[in-house]
């Protein structure tokens, strides 16, 4: 459970509706409810019933609110007595950054050790809650790529290429093949990551786009579940190499896709760059991460 989810929770407790919630943490109507239906999920129960135009917190939802409330008080106190001491930052950066991408987060943790003195705050998130933050100024800079999200930014500079492939298991009757037309799957059942509703349209549309319509395991999965199933030889799954590479998973086959899309990570700005600690994190970027 994240900061930001229970900041969703107290603060739609208190208003009881979700426009008003979502204005005042400066997000979008289904990225509040995705957090709120997240914190359910991962409670295993409903916190809020719809009455009217409002949403009431349920028994289950007014016993967990006490601790809730706590634990964010706490996290602001803490974080206010921190931002006291500002002396030792120069400047600061805020960066959203897509899940799984460890090339990027370990280029950041160097721009950080080299740069002691620039305050740098990251959280990862799905693409579509990366634009949200930066559409509502939470951050200065995303990092995303660009071929799945559904606009296009004043400023985006391209950090590094990537390409998708297919996973079979070893049993599988293509798993020798050295590349693939992804049409060659389109009898398989497909296990697609859903967490991250921009990856997951992405993908549908890479399907659709090479003739077929892909037979989806609804159930919503984490990448470690899907690869796990995939190597039971329940189905496959179409994954970017960087992802594939991050788990250890055996009894899975990665196969090349002839004429594969191609997704570019970019760092994305709404605005021209603000300041020069953002210039300086986008030209170490550019300059370090593996094309």
């Amino acid at each position: 459970m994240t900061y930001l989810q229970m900041m969703c929770f107290t603060s739609l407790a208190t208003t009881q509706k979700m426009s008003e919630t979502a204005a005042s943490l400066g997000l979008s109507l289904s990225t509040l409810s995705k957090y709120i239906d997240r914190m359910e999920a991962e409670l295993s129960t409903v916190l809020f019933e719809k009455q009217l135009s409002r949403r009431v917190l349920t028994r289950e939802g007014e016993l967990i609110y006490p601790n809730i409330k706590y634990i964010v008080k706490q996290y602001d106190d803490l974080r206010t007595e921190i931002s006291g001491i500002t002396s030792f930052y120069d400047s600061s950066i805020k960066i959203a950054i897509g899940f799984q991408q460890s090339h990027i987060m370990r280029q950041l943790t160097a721009f950080m050790k080299i740069n002691p003195n620039m305050k740098v705050s990251i959280v990862e998130a799905s693409a579509s809650e990366v634009c949200s933050l930066l559409d509502s100024g939470a951050v200065d800079v995303g990092i995303v790529y660009e071929q799945i999200i559904n606009k296009k930014y004043p400023l985006s500079y391209p950090l590094s290429t990537n390409r998708l492939c297919a996973v079979v298991s070893e049993s599988h009757p293509l798993a020798k093949c050295e590349a693939i037309e992804l049409r060659q799957l389109q009898d398989e059942k497909f296990f697609l990551y859903k967490g991250d509703t921009l990856m997951y349209q992405y993908l549908l549309n890479v399907c659709i786009a090479n003739g077929f319509v892909p037979r989806v395991e609804q159930s919503k999965m984490r990448i470690s579940t899907i690869l796990i199933n995939v190597s039971a030889g329940n189905g496959v799954s179409l994954l970017s190499e960087d992802t594939v590479e991050m788990q250890d998973i055996e009894g899975n086959v990665v196969l090349s896709i002839n004429d594969p899309p191609h997704l570019t990570m970019c760092a994305v700005c709404k605005n021209e760059l603000p300041k020069k600690s953002l210039g300086d994190l986008i030209r170490f970027l550019s300059k370090e991460t593996p094309r």
